[in-house]
């Protein structure tokens, strides 16, 4: 696609990283790559991003998009980029643009798990996920629900990796509903509490006014948590014998502001295909 699209666009999602894989961001930043070689506006929006590790990242970072705009989601994905030695705006999630239904009485608990890459990088990350003991995650889950009650669902938002830890859960909660990624969005929304370590379910939750428990060992979580008016929304945990009491329901689901940065990006690309400037 990239040998003949009239631009580029990089993103969105948290991408902009080195630590699962060497393969993961030169696969990313092919498309972006290949269009500055072909003279063709490239831009970065909706970004997450880590600190880069190699300074072989960085610097096929800066090939990608030095001189594009760039937007990312949060100020530790802003830090991340200039640590790279790149300028970038910051602006909404681009998940914030959904259509998020009115808040409602939700019941019962969502779970939003799955596993992450795990240590070395010559290998794909795919090949190297791991995940938390069963037993704590059991026992925080068990304690929580004594606590809310109704039904429990275990919604796989980054599909069968997710759905495989899943089954595994639902092995010592027999209870416990596997909703696939289809309806992920779904279970999140009609939860009376949310219990995720995948970050697109904490930022619906929050969306939909659902009380929810984040997992902040990852930065990009801990970041969203951190986040102005999410205080009220998300609470974060650091181990899973944090996982106890019923976090207090906000008022409303939480609203954010576009600060423009992202259509300013856009404008800027369609300007730039009109005068047919690289």
């Amino acid at each position: 696609m990239a040998i003949t699209a009239d631009a580029v666009v990089l993103g969105p999602g948290g991408i902009v990283q080195d630590h699962s894989s060497v393969w993961s961001l030169p696969a990313h930043l092919l498309p972006a790559l290949i269009a500055r070689l072909r003279r063709r506006p490239v831009a970065g929006l909706g970004l997450g991003a880590d600190p880069l590790r190699r300074s072989l990242s960085k610097r096929l970072l800066r090939l990608a998009l030095a001189g594009a705009p760039i937007v990312v989601r949060d100020e530790y994905s802003a830090a991340a980029m200039d640590s790279a030695g790149l300028d970038a705006e910051i602006d909404l999630d681009l998940a914030w643009e959904l259509l998020h239904p009115d808040p409602v009485v939700g019941q019962g608990l969502t779970v939003a798990l799955g596993p992450v890459a795990g240590p070395g990088s010559w290998r794909p990350g795919r090949r190297r996920l791991v995940s938390d003991d069963i037993a704590p995650v059991v026992a925080g889950l068990t304690r929580l629900h004594a606590a809310v009650g109704g039904p429990i669902r275990l919604a796989a938002f980054r599909g069968a990796r997710d759905e495989r830890y899943a089954r595994l859960i639902a092995a010592e909660l027999p209870n416990a509903e596997i909703v696939p990624a289809g309806g992920a969005l779904d279970a999140v929304r009609s939860a009376a509490v949310v219990v995720a370590s995948r970050y697109h379910a904490v930022l619906v939750a929050a969306a939909a006014g659902v009380p929810v428990l984040a997992d902040v060992r990852q930065a990009k979580l801990a970041s969203l948590a951190a986040t102005d008016g999410l205080e009220a929304h998300v609470t974060g945990f650091g181990s899973w014998d944090e996982v106890v009491a019923v976090p207090p329901v906000p008022s409303g689901g939480a609203v954010r502001s576009s600060t423009g940065a992202t259509n300013r990006a856009l404008q800027h690309l369609r300007e730039a295909c009109r005068s047919g400037e690289g």
